[in-house]
C-alpha cells in the first residue's frame, strides 16, 4: 500500500499537468502541420475506396505510414480531431510507462521519467495526429524488453515502430550494438545470436506492416528524392545550420546552454563517469551515443521538422542521468520543462529572408496552442481572398489549410489558364490547386517562375502568405519571391487579413 500510495502522489500529478498542457491544444485541430491533416485523409480514403483503389491514392505511400493509418481508420469514422489526438495521447502516456520501465534500475529513475514526461516537444507532439509520439512509444518499449534482453521481443517492438515511421529503422543498428556489448549474456556467440534475432525480428514485423501498402503501390520515385522542404535543395551549409537550429530547438536554447553550463559544473563528476562507461564498454552507453548521432546525421539530412530528433530525446536524457548528480539533474529538469512556457528566440527578420536574433519568446507549449488558434482563425476566414478578384495566392501550406475547408474546392489548372503548366511535386505528384468557392482565387502552395510569369501575363495578381510561402518558395521553386515582387498577405498575429479587412483592402490596391 505505501509504494501504490507513493506512485499516486508522484505520477498523479504528472499525469494532471500532463493532460493540462495537452487536451486544450487537442481539441482546437488535428494539429498545427499539414501531415496531421493528410494522415486523417489518409485513412478516410483507404476506408472509403478500399486497399487495391485507395493504396495508390494515399498522400504518403509510398513508403506511407501503415500502422499510423490502420489505428487512425479505426477512429476517423467519429469525426472529430479529438479522437484521433486522444489515441496520439494515449501513446503518449504508454511511451512515458515505457520510459519508466527503461530506466528502472538507473539512477535517479523516477525524476528522469517524470523530466522525460514533460519535456515540451513530447508533449507537443502528444496532442498532434502524427507518427511521432506513437513510434516512440514503441522504441521505448523496445528498449526496455531489450534491457530484460528479451531479443526476439524487442526486435518485434521495434519493428512495430518502423510500421509507424520508416526511419525508425536505422535504430535496430544501436540496438544490435547493445546487444553484441551485453556481456550478462553470456558467449559472444550468444550475443551474436542475441543481435541476429533482434534484427530478424525487426525486419519481418516491419515487413508484415508494408505489404499491404507495397503490394498496391510499389517501390516509386518518391522513395528516393529529396522532398520538398526536407532540405534536399539547400545548399550544405544552410543544411547544417537548419539542422542545427531544429536540434537546438528539440531541448530549447535555454536548456541547452543550462545542460552545457551543469556539464562544465558538475565536469569531474561528468568526466569519471563517462569514462567508465568507455572503459567497460558499457551497453547503453554505446546504444545512447550511436542512436544520437545517427539522429543528428538525420536530422541534416531532413530539414523540415525538429520531431526528427525526438527518438534521440529519451537517450539524452537517459546519459544525463548515468552522468550527472541528483542536484545537476534536478536544475537540468526545470530547465527543460520550462522551455513549455519561456524560451528565446534565435531567428528574427521575415520568412524567407531570416537573420539571427536573440529575444524572448513564448515557449513550446504555448507556442503550438497560439500557432492552432491562428490556423484555425485563418481556415474560418480563407473566403475574406474573394475580394481580391482575379488572383492566385501562394501558402505555402498544405491540408492544414485546405482538407475539409467547406470554403474551397480542388481545381483542375485548366481552369487557372489553359497555358498553366502543372507544378510537380516530389511528396504527392502535383501540387493541388484549390479555387475558393465563387471566385478567381486560386490557393496553390508555390509557383514555379515560368507559372508566375504565364498568370502576371493573363492578369492575375499574386500573392504569397507572410509566413511559410517565402520560405517554400526559396526552397522548393529556387527564386527569391520577394525580388519576383509578389504581393505580401499577412497572416497570424493582429494584423492578419482575416482579422482585418482594411489589410485586404490595402493589398488589393497596392
Amino acid at each position: 500500500m505505501p509504494s501504490v500510495r507513493r506512485r499516486l502522489i508522484v505520477w498523479g500529478p504528472l499525469a494532471v499537468l500532463a493532460a493540462s498542457l495537452v487536451v486544450p491544444r487537442a481539441v482546437i485541430d488535428y494539429g498545427p502541420s499539414g501531415d496531421a491533416w493528410d494522415n486523417v485523409g489518409d485513412a478516410r480514403r483507404l476506408l472509403a475506396l478500399g486497399f487495391a483503389q485507395g493504396v495508390p491514392e494515399l498522400i504518403r505511400v509510398p513508403p506511407g505510414e501503415p500502422l499510423l493509418t490502420y489505428t487512425l481508420m479505426a477512429v476517423v469514422g467519429w469525426g472529430s480531431h479529438v479522437a484521433t489526438n486522444a489515441v496520439i495521447f494515449g501513446f503518449y502516456l504508454f511511451s512515458v510507462g515505457m520510459f519508466h520501465l527503461a530506466v528502472r534500475g538507473e539512477q535517479h529513475a523516477d525524476l528522469l521519467a517524470m523530466t522525460f514526461g514533460l519535456t515540451p516537444i513530447v508533449l507537443r507532439d502528444a496532442a498532434i495526429t502524427q507518427d511521432f509520439i506513437c513510434g516512440l512509444a514503441f522504441i521505448l518499449a523496445a528498449y526496455a524488453a531489450l534491457r530484460c534482453r528479451r531479443h526476439v521481443l524487442s526486435g518485434a517492438l521495434l519493428g512495430i515502430a518502423v510500421g509507424f515511421r520508416l526511419n525508425h529503422i536505422i535504430i535496430a543498428v544501436p540496438f544490435a550494438l547493445y546487444a553484441l556489448a551485453d556481456h550478462t549474456v553470456g558467449s559472444i556467440r550468444n550475443r551474436v545470436l542475441g543481435a541476429l534475432k533482434l534484427s530478424m525480428s525487426t525486419a519481418l514485423v516491419a515487413l508484415c506492416a508494408y505489404l499491404p501498402f507495397m503490394f498496391y503501390s510499389g517501390l516509386g520515385w518518391r522513395l528516393v528524392v529529396p522532398l520538398a522542404g526536407h532540405g534536399g535543395a539547400m545548399p550544405v551549409m544552410s543544411r547544417m545550420m537548419v539542422s542545427a537550429y531544429n536540434i537546438l530547438y528539440a531541448f530549447g536554447p535555454i536548456a541547452v546552454t543550462g545542460i552545457i553550463a551543469v556539464a562544465i559544473w558538475d565536469r569531474r563528476r561528468l568526466a569519471f563517469n563517462c569514462a567508465h562507461d568507455i572503459k567497460s564498454r558499457s551497453p547503453v552507453f554505446l546504444l545512447a551515443v550511436t542512436l544520437i548521432l545517427l539522429h543528428v546525421a538525420l536530422c541534416i539530412r531532413f530539414t523540415m521538422k525538429e520531431d526528427y530528433f525526438l527518438p534521440a530525446v529519451p537517450f539524452v536524457l537517459i546519459l544525463i542521468g548515468r552522468y550527472f548528480s541528483a542536484p545537476a539533474l534536478q536544475i537540468v529538469a526545470v530547465l527543460v520543462i520550462s522551455y513549455s512556457v519561456v524560451s528565446i528566440d534565435l531567428k528574427g527578420g521575415i520568412s524567407g529572408k531570416r537573420v539571427v536574433a536573440l529575444r524572448p519568446s513564448l515557449g513550446l507549449i504555448v507556442q503550438d496552442f497560439e500557432r492552432r488558434r491562428e490556423i484555425r482563425d485563418l481556415r474560418n476566414g480563407v473566403g475574406q481572398l474573394v475580394s481580391l478578384q482575379k488572383a492566385v495566392v501562394m501558402t505555402g501550406m498544405g491540408g492544414v489549410l485546405t482538407q475539409n475547408n467547406p470554403r474551397l474546392h480542388v481545381a483542375r489548372p485548366a481552369e487557372v489558364s489553359p497555358r498553366f503548366r502543372q507544378e510537380l511535386s516530389a511528396h504527392r505528384g502535383f501540387l493541388q490547386i484549390d479555387r475558393l468557392d465563387g471566385s478567381n482565387v486560386f490557393l496553390i502552395f508555390s509557383l514555379s517562375r515560368d507559372n508566375l510569369d504565364v498568370l502576371r501575363g493573363e492578369g492575375y495578381r499574386i500573392y504569397m502568405f507572410s509566413e511559410f510561402a517565402p520560405s517554400a518558395t526559396l526552397e522548393w521553386a529556387g527564386y527569391d519571391p520577394y525580388a519576383a515582387g509578389i504581393d505580401v498577405l499577412r497572416i497570424l498575429g493582429p494584423d492578419a487579413f482575416y482579422k482585418k479587412a482594411r489589410s485586404l483592402r490595402t493589398a488589393r490596391a497596392q
